[in-house]
């Protein structure tokens, strides 16, 4: 049985609407005969953001293991008590430092910091029960460079459901910033990333003809539209999977 690490930050309980899609991913593949773990994180850390909804759980196969991160945003924390003498006097600035903090790990504002604990927490599962493959369900970014440093030091297989878009602009098609400058640097890596999956999907049609369109060789396997027809790339052929 094939074990599929599945990072998927928004699993369930989370009260987000993408907890459904990843439900429904990780039942999917439970259904398809493979051993399935789950890397979010800890409930309490939806608490401060979006909420739990412990009902979305009951339509959770049993068979999947759920691995929950001890990751939070300590920017959303209400609990002023907590609050160090900058923050609580110049909360303006002390959100800018932790903007650029956050940044030196990966370019993702908010979640860069969390590239070391996930490439530690995919590393340590996978050496406790080998994965067969990996799939990564973007937002976070971040959670990239968990699967790519498992291709590169363990060359597990990977895969990404890019759900959505950061370097495109959804509404109006096309970029949503260029690829030279500071915000480029995390598109450079996410298109390097992508060259090395198996597999791309995305919910909306629009974001992945432009996605092909400007970087045309991120894209192996691709899922567009309400049917999520896959598309297979191999040797310059194009099957169509329904």
């Amino acid at each position: 049985m094939p074990h599929v690490i599945y990072l998927a930050i928004g699993f369930p309980p989370a009260e987000k609407s993408s907890a459904h899609r990843m439900k429904a991913t990780a039942n999917l593949l439970c259904e398809q005969g493979c051993d399935v773990t789950v890397i979010t994180i800890a409930r309490e850390s939806w608490m401060r953001e979006y909420g739990v909804d412990a009902t979305l759980l009951n339509d959770v196969d049993p068979r999947i293991r759920i691995v929950e991160l001890d990751l939070s945003r300590d920017d959303v924390d209400p609990d002023i008590r907590t609050y160090g003498w900058f923050r609580a006097r110049h909360p303006k600035r002390w959100v800018k430092h932790r903007r650029r903090r956050e940044q030196r790990p990966f370019p993702e504002p908010v979640f860069g910091a969390w590239r070391r604990p996930l490439e530690r927490a995919m590393l340590h599962i996978h050496d406790a029960k080998p994965a067969s493959f990996v799939l990564v369900s973007t937002v976070p970014y971040t959670g990239l460079t968990a699967a790519w440093k498992l291709w590169k030091v363990r060359r597990v297989p990977y895969a990404v459901d890019f759900r959505d878009a950061w370097s495109l602009d959804v509404i109006g098609g096309g970029e949503a910033f260029p690829v030279s400058g500071r915000r480029g640097v995390g598109r450079r890596r996410s298109s390097r990333t992508l060259r090395g999956s198996g597999v791309s999907t995305n919910r909306f049609e629009i974001t992945m003809r432009d996605a092909i369109q400007l970087s045309p060789s991120a894209c192996g396997l691709c899922a567009t539209g309400p049917t999520c027809r896959l598309q297979h790339r191999a040797g310059g052929q194009t099957r169509r999977r329904g």
